[in-house]
């Protein structure tokens, strides 16, 4: 019985690391994508600052494209 235990535990083994893996990569997955909404949230900020800016002076919007 012990050696089915030990014969069990090695074969569950790599199926471990397989959802360590996967764990991992969902973390990844979670982290880019919540980096991705704040680059487009801070894009869409940028192109509404050059939309308002258009009216105004130039220097305005020399300091945006910086």
């Amino acid at each position: 019985m012990e050696r089915l235990f030990q014969l069990v535990g090695i074969q569950d083994q790599p199926l471990g690391d397989l959802r360590a893996l996967a764990r991992r990569g969902e973390a990844r997955i979670a982290e880019l994508s919540e980096q991705l909404s704040r680059s487009q949230a801070e894009l869409e900020t940028r192109k509404n600052l050059k939309t308002n800016a258009k009216g105004n002076d130039g220097p305005a919007i020399e300091l945006i494209d910086r």
